[in-house]
């Protein structure tokens, strides 16, 4: 019998009684409505409860989500403490798994793998889709990266690395991982040239104001501004565009006080990302990058769209003979699901 499996026997062996639980739920969340009383320390008094009575901690966060996580508001190491250890998770034909972890110092690296086992939904462009959770006893800096496909398995491997920010020794600490959807069979739409006929298009192109939603680029003043007016200055939309990328639609290029904005919209871009870039070339191949990316929404807009405009520093007269191109990801395939492993680092 490994560890795990000693763990999970052990846990199995005690329960508290039916009773104590549901009081000390129900004492929970009657603290969380009474005014001047704070649900910590309501959930503090309930643990201390626990412990006195000798009741396993590690039984009740497990079979109580909402308790687990009022557990980690009071104590984030306590609550990873008493997580019981789960080694690998399957729903709806998918698995989760740990493969392997080592340690060294302040750092751990673990590999974990994704395997379809009844379908075709994960493929050599998987994408977590930025719903990777992880939870530690510590504070750390983490990252999650796609290492290796294995088409014959239909199995993708990640890396997951951590690094403890106070530099302590991480040996001894457990770790939960998990995920909630993920990406897969992306297409890349690689140096797309986009004709555009500079000398047809206006000088001032019609345009309105937008809620800014975010963005980047070099312009920091810019989009300084932009942030604190909440609003910017964007294209009016114009119908879609014919052109090559499937699940990006291309509402207009023209010009606003003298600067090139080419704008897009995607529907649904939490369940597919689908996102790209665009640049502008000379006759020579040198490259413009944009000067700044604004993401907006009109007020008429559904939640699901989104929409952007790409702002270039050039006018209409200095971009003749010059070629606007860009680079883009679409999405095929968008799997949900809750799955969760949690597992201790040891050397």
């Amino acid at each position: 019998m490994n560890f795990s499996e000693r763990y999970e026997h052990m846990n199995r062996q005690v329960s508290p009684a039916p009773e104590l639980k549901t009081k000390i739920l129900q004492a929970v969340e009657s603290g969380k409505k009474k005014r001047g009383i704070r649900p910590a320390a309501v959930l503090a008094a309930a643990l201390a409860c626990l412990l006195v009575f000798t009741v396993p901690v590690c039984v009740l966060a497990a079979e109580n989500p909402g308790f687990n996580s009022m557990l980690y508001e009071v104590s984030p190491g306590l609550a990873q403490f008493f997580k019981p250890v789960d080694l690998s998770c399957e729903e709806n034909g998918i698995r989760l798994e740990v493969e392997s972890a080592a340690v060294e110092g302040d750092t751990c690296q673990v590999y974990l793998t994704l395997q379809d086992l009844t379908g075709d939904r994960i493929d050599e462009t998987v994408d977590l889709n930025d719903s990777a959770g992880i939870r530690q006893a510590r504070d750390c800096i983490t990252n999650c990266r796609l290492v290796e496909y294995e088409e014959e398995t239909k199995t993708a491997r990640f890396l997951l690395t951590s690094t403890a920010m106070d530099g302590g020794s991480i040996a001894g600490d457990k770790i939960t991982f998990s995920i909630s959807n993920f990406l897969s069979h992306i297409t890349e739409y690689k140096d797309v040239e986009i004709p555009v006929d500079w000398e047809n298009l206006p000088q001032e192109s019609p345009s309105r104001d937008a809620v800014y939603t975010g963005g980047g680029g070099a312009a920091g003043e810019t989009l300084s501004a932009i942030r604190k007016a909440g609003l910017v200055r964007v294209l009016k939309p114009m119908e879609p565009a014919a052109w090559p990328v499937e699940g990006i639609e291309l509402t207009g290029i023209g010009f606003i006080n003298g600067q090139l904005h080419v704008q897009t919209a995607v529907e649904n871009v939490f369940e597919n990302d689908n996102h790209g870039y665009f640049w502008l070339e000379d006759r020579m191949g040198n490259r413009t990058e944009c000067l700044y990316n604004a993401y907006f929404r009109f007020d008429e807009d559904g939640s699901a769209l989104s929409r952007q405009d790409a702002v270039f520093d050039s006018s209409r007269e200095a971009l003749r003979g010059s070629t606007l191109h860009g680079t883009f990801w679409v999405s095929g395939t968008f799997t949900e699901g809750n799955w969760e492993v949690t597992f201790p680092v040891q050397k």
